[in-house]
């Protein structure tokens, strides 16, 4: 039995359908839908809409995070295998390079341009984690025109309280996800402390951002702090829902990006980081306060605070700083704050604890206001794999609206991952796949930063009242990269909580579809809890929905067929490769995911929300209703192009130094970039995503080209030694 809550909000009609933890700091497609290859190499097959199954057993297993000692209001976290050993999470600097036409200049104060709110106190509270994720928020907001500088106050006592404040409703989806709130310290919530990635968590749940005038924050004297302890303890619960805003995208900056962290700030206008703050090192005069920290890393960092600006020449610091440049830093102690400047002081480009930064980019809070998910705490563990993986959420429309599903929304652990989304309607089965792909729906690109990403899909798709539905997203694995995907980890003993249902969430391994209730993990079967991954939609009329339903009875739905249809033969029986593929963008979302353009060209219409004659939300338990299982089958996709692939040498031989282009012939030619290549020894012989090979060192290699159905073409590269002339 589905359970229907409604709460009161005030501001708008946010309808939430939701059902965890945190991680450590972390440095981190043409879409061709058949492929049938010719001449040297002829194959018949389709592209799945489905993984390929490997031939070896599943390399799928988990990292697990570990809370450390917080200090100054800043929590730290570590991750370890199964063995108790740290791991590290890494992958590629991102690429980022400056946008052409944007200027860095020496000097930049986003204060000139209206986009900072004024120095707020956290008072006897460690809560500096809440107050430098709010004013990146508020900067963002007012750059976009959401809200006025003179109107910009968010609240940070809220956003605090609904961090730790479990819910005591057990019929609301959200119940059983919760961070420890079991404290003894006279400040309650407001001393536990916290980072960039648990706002991240609440914000992106749409708890807040509200405006300060909702919970205000006092906390001058701890008489204030229990003051507004009984403040908020009163408020009514439909207060965690309300929101001026919603969190859009949170995109983590490598600390030695200092290029990258510069647009940041212009951009956004603040830029949330965590640093090690210790006043006894800092340089302070009347008129200039600085910190330059070499002696303790981002180990060792203990306080959240926001980049507003930057001067490449400043140079004035307690000691010596490896060169010039100092980020311009907005505290949250006060203005009259006696190792400050009016609340700001300069810190080097060059700190050693620099950490964990991050913009935080709002959206308005009625540009979706429904939000199904099940993630009420955000991730705290990690599948990982060295290949692809594919993971989903089944969800359930318990609502007497139609919606339009517009967006997805999730983490990534890494830069410069690659995804795809897609979005299944009217499931009869018992995985994710198990009724109708809608291909218009069907959307590609590459996250650029680590964080949590809004995805607009390709085109939106409308849901009844009722129906269940899935949302099924692909990370791609390139050029050997781990593939990290977050869930909710399982509950630990420092006291975070997850709560999952059988039916939910789903990562697909050794070939099949995975419960993440049951997930079987090598000889080990435990609960992982939910993936982390959201639907974004909008409520719409019945005739809108109508409308929707006869544009896509005369587009491409594709149904699942009765039978498995034969998956293509690789080529190598060697390789085993799945699926990457990249494409050439046609469009593009402020995230900076990219997308192609939909199959059908036509944009169903999305009216404003419906008005209820209730002031109230509605929050819908996400409970699938799903009949016995079926075999998961390939899906033929409907936008079939004939693509012929001639290869004309299987042998490539250079001298070190030169290049060439891969010897394979595409027709029609614009399909070659749907192609993707890697090298299997890059130290022999490397290939760009052009298909040039260049030769590095004496050697034999192997050149594979991934065909996005999953075959795959191998290519022998032989290097010789540069001839002397």
């Amino acid at each position: 039995m589905q359970t229907r809550i409604f709460h009161e909000n005030m501001l708008k009609y946010n309808h939430i359908i939701s059902k965890g933890d945190l991680p450590m700091n972390r440095k981190k497609r043409t879409y061709l839908t058949a492929i049938f290859l010719a001449a040297v190499v002829p194959l018949t097959g389709i592209l799945s809409g489905l993984p390929e199954a490997s031939a070896s057993a599943s390399s799928l297993s988990v990292i697990e995070h570990i809370n450390t000692a917080n200090n100054n209001g800043l929590i730290r976290s570590k991750y370890v295998d199964e063995n108790g050993n740290e791991v590290t999470i890494a992958s590629p600097k991102s690429t980022r390079n400056t946008r052409s036409g944007l200027s860095l200049p020496d000097t930049y104060d986003s204060r000139e341009q209206g986009a900072v709110t004024p120095i707020r106190d956290q008072g006897v509270t460690g809560s500096c984690w809440a107050f430098a994720a709010i004013k990146a928020l508020e900067s963002d907001s007012i750059l976009q025109n959401l809200s006025a500088l003179a109107g910009t106050d968010y609240s940070e006592s809220h956003l605090v309280w609904y961090t730790y404040d479990p819910l005591s409703d057990n019929t609301d989806p959200l119940y059983g996800d919760y961070f420890s709130s079991q404290t003894t310290d006279t400040g309650g919530y407001y001393n536990l402390g916290g980072n960039a990635y648990y706002a991240s968590y609440i914000l992106a749940d749409w708890r807040g951002a509200v405006s300060e005038d909702k919970a205000p924050f006092s906390a001058d004297t701890n008489q204030t702090l229990r003051k507004m302890i009984r403040s908020m303890s009163s408020k009514p619960d439909t207060l965690r829902t309300e929101s001026e805003v919603h969190l859009k995208n949170m995109d983590f900056y490598d600390p030695s990006d200092i290029s990258g962290i510069k647009e940041a700030v212009m951009e956004h206008g603040s830029v949330d980081v965590s640093v090690y703050f210790d006043p006894s090192n800092m340089y302070h005069t009347s008129t200039v306060t600085s910190a330059y920290e070499s002696t303790h890393d981002s180990e060792d960092a203990n306080h959240c605070v926001t980049i507003i600006g930057w001067d490449d020449s400043f140079n004035t610091f307690s000691e010596n700083a490896p060169a010039s440049g100092a980020w311009l830093i907005a505290n949250s102690y006060g203005e009259n704050y006696k190792y400050s400047t009016d609340g700001y002081y300069w810190l080097s480009y060059y700190d050693s604890s620099l950490c964990e930064i991050c913009t935080f980019e709002a959206e308005a809070s009625d540009k979706y206001d429904t939000n199904f998910q099940y993630d009420g705490i955000g991730w705290g563990d990690l599948y990982l794999d060295t290949e692809d993986i594919s993971f989903a959420n089944v969800f359930t429309n318990d609502t007497d609206f139609p919606r339009s599903i517009g967006a997805a929304g999730f983490y990534t652990a890494s830069d410069n991952q690659p995804y795809k989304v897609e979005i299944y309607r009217k499931l009869t089965g018992s995985t994710p796949d198990s009724g109708t792909r809608i291909d218009k729906c069907t959307t590609y690109g590459t996250v650029e930063h680590s964080g949590y990403h809004t995805i607009t899909l390709s085109d939106s798709i409308a849901v009844a009242a009722g129906e269940t539905f899935s949302v099924v997203v692909t990370f791609y694995a390139e050029d050997g990269n781990t593939v990290y995907v977050p869930i909710e980890g399982a509950s630990d003993p420092f006291g975070s909580r997850y709560s999952s249902k059988s039916g939910q969430s789903y990562v697909y391994s050794e070939g099949k579809w995975m419960d993440n209730t049951s997930s079987k993990l090598g000889n080990n079967r435990r609960n992982m809890n939910n993936v982390c991954l959201k639907a974004l939609a909008s409520t719409i009329t019945d005739a809108e929905y109508e409308e929707q339903e006869e544009s896509l009875s005369s587009a491409s739905a594709t149904p699942i067929p009765e039978s498995p249809t034969a998956t293509p033969a690789a080529l190598d029986s060697s390789e085993t490769t799945s699926p990457a593929p990249t494409f050439t963008p046609t469009a593009s979302d402020s995230s900076g995911a990219t997308s192609p353009s939909p199959v059908s060209t036509s944009t169903p219409r999305i009216s404003a929300v419906p008005a209820p004659s209730s002031t109230a939300a509605t929050r819908v338990t996400v409970s699938p209703s799903l009949t016995p299982a079926v075999s998961p089958s390939p899906v033929r996709s409907s936008s079939v192009k004939n693509v012929l692939i001639v290869v004309k040498k299987k042998k490539v031989t250079l001298q070190k130094g030169k290049s060439k282009k891969i010897p394979i012939r595409v027709t029609p030619v614009d399909n070659f970039h749907a192609l993707t290549f890697r090298s299997k020894n890059k130290k022999i012989a490397t290939i760009n995503k052009n298909g040039k090979i260049k030769a590095k060192k004496k050697g034999t290699t192997r050149i594979i080209v991934n065909i996005p159905n999953g075959t795959k073409i191998s290519i022998k590269v032989i290097v010789k030694k540069t001839k002397k002339k």
